[in-house]
């Protein structure tokens, strides 16, 4: 009787031991990002740009955008995030140009978002920009 009640301790044991890992190593990286996003967001400052860009420079910088957002998703899942999610919206003067072939440029301003992230500044688009100007070809 007492042998059956020491492997069932044991398997008891080994039960929640490998419950434990399990939420450990599901935990952890959750409380890792949250680590790194309080440690970062004390650095952010808010700013904005106009720029007077081509349908080909707006495709560009939503390009930018991604690949910036792309080198973040490891270490830095929240920033990842952030970057990733405002690059569709940067297509819309690409959609714009799109709808309205007579415009070659278009002067739009957007709201930019900077992080001091190991030493270096990490700037990228934070929101949906706005059209100020079209220009046309003629």
């Amino acid at each position: 009787m007492k042998k059956v009640l020491q492997k069932k301790s044991k398997k008891a044991t080994y039960t929640g031991l490998l419950i434990f890992i399990v939420l450990a190593v599901a935990i952890v990286p959750t409380l890792i990002n949250e680590y790194s996003e309080m440690k970062i967001q004390h650095t952010k400052q808010v700013s904005t740009e106009s720029m007077t860009m081509t349908k080909d420079e707006i495709y560009k910088l939503e390009r930018q955008q991604r690949e910036l957002a792309n080198q973040y998703e490891e270490n830095h899942e929240w920033l990842y995030d952030e970057i990733k999610d405002v690059a569709p919206l940067i297509e819309f003067g690409y959609d714009f140009m799109y709808d309205h072939p007579e415009y070659d440029k278009l002067k739009i301003t957007y709201p930019k978002t900077t992080y001091k992230i190991d030493g270096k500044n990490v700037t990228f688009i934070s929101n949906e920009g706005k059209i100020i100007r079209a220009h046309t070809q003629v």
